[in-house]
């Protein structure tokens, strides 16, 4: 069986904790066992090694995308890419079975309605749509939209890790739910239960695995430090991600700066996926303040590894993914966020609760419960 898979983006050294970097590890360790892989990427890329693929293509990325790629034109200038993808497998899909595509915009040229057969081999991870990015503060031109709705339409299969994102593709977009997959992302064999003492704690660390852009909302994890250090002078804060969009980070460490609590904050802009377990293990908490997620991966890693979780009722898809009593508390607001994370660390017997509840339904998302089904649902598909 041949496949090509189609991203802009990979696991390196500095990039490794990206959501869209780790789901194209996972999808590729997935498959790569069960048929011949080959993989479009673009050309910054070149030089780099990936273990199991058969042949590497790329695709050119001039000055313009690279300027664009995250910042304000970035919706047009993925369509511009979209194209140029677009010439490359017109020339190279009959040598496949099937074409795996990571983010809808990649398909945007090859699954719209012009060609049949290769549409037909599309399985599409869709990644983020425009009602997320509505939620995200984000202005979506609507031919992007357009697009992206003929693109769910046209794909052969959809797969997505949460009813939350299922539910706005056959909502907003009125995909039948008989295209759509929910299979969950895994958490890797990197992650370890780390079983955590309340009292050999010198410092009260807690953690934000987010990259630095408008849907992460990274200044209100500061907010949130904030006034936890109203009530002890022991909090740190990891704000751990790249940066997507230097607009929103240059108001961060401005923010940072202007308000004293340089000492009290580390922004790490890249961490191995064995960096981040090794941050988890000296944390007690694990925060989402962002304006919406189609999964959250980094929360149900820290699960996984015993940490407790503390988020934003904004963040919509975690009560349909996790619900209640499972290691994480939901919140209105910072001021409250703050205050709960208090109480319970001042708790004990509360905390190892959270504990416990955190790991007991982390598991569920270890790398050998979830990655059979992936491995089904897309070898089903391609079949």
């Amino acid at each position: 069986m041949r496949i090509l898979l189609i991203t802009s983006k990979w696991p390196t050294i500095d990039q490794e904790i990206d959501g869209g970097c780790m789901t194209g590890l996972n999808v590729l360790d997935t498959i790569v066992g069960y048929s011949r892989v080959d993989i479009l990427l673009p050309e910054g890329y070149k030089g780099i090694n990936i273990t199991g693929i058969n042949k590497t293509y790329f695709y050119p990325v001039d000055k313009d995308i690279i300027e664009n790629y995250n910042e304000k034109n970035k919706f047009m200038c993925r369509i511009k890419i979209a194209e140029i993808i677009s010439s490359i497998v017109l020339s190279i899909h009959p040598e496949y079975d099937k074409i795996v595509v990571l983010h809808a915009f990649h398909a945007f040229a090859i699954c719209n309605g012009d060609n049949f057969l290769i549409q037909n081999k599309v399985i599409l991870f869709p990644m983020l749509l425009t009602p997320s990015y509505i939620e995200s503060g984000e202005d979506v031109p609507a031919i992007y939209t357009k697009k992206e709705n003929i693109v769910l339409h046209n794909s052969r299969a959809i797969i997505t890790p949460s009813i939350f994102e299922r539910e706005q593709i056959r909502k907003y977009y009125n995909v039948p739910s008989s295209k759509i997959s929910v299979v969950p992302r895994f958490v890797g064999r990197e992650f370890k239960f780390v079983e955590r003492d309340l009292q050999q704690f010198f410092q009260l660390n807690i953690c934000y695995i987010a990259s630095i852009k408008k849907q992460k909302q990274n200044m209100k994890a500061v907010e949130l430090l904030q006034q936890l250090l109203k009530m002890r002078s022991d909090y740190f804060l990891y704000i751990v991600g790249p940066i997507h969009d230097h607009s929103e980070f240059h108001s961060l460490i401005n923010y940072i700066r202007d308000n004293g609590l340089s000492d009290r904050i580390s922004l790490v802009r890249h961490m191995t996926q064995s960096e981040v377990n090794k941050l988890f293990s000296i944390c007690l908490a694990n925060i989402s303040v962002a304006r919406c997620e189609t999964f959250g991966r980094s929360i149900i890693e820290g699960l996984y590894c015993g940490l407790p979780a503390f988020v934003l009722n904004d963040t919509k898809c975690f009560r349909t993914l996790i619900g209640e009593n499972h290691g994480v508390l939901y919140f209105d607001s910072v001021y409250d966020m703050a205050i709960q994370i208090h109480k319970v660390f001042k708790t004990p017997v509360l905390y190892n609760q959270m504990q416990k509840e955190a790991r007991d339904f982390g598991v569920l998302f270890d790398e050998q419960n979830v990655k059979p089904i992936l491995k089904d649902t897309l070898l089903c598909n391609i079949k």
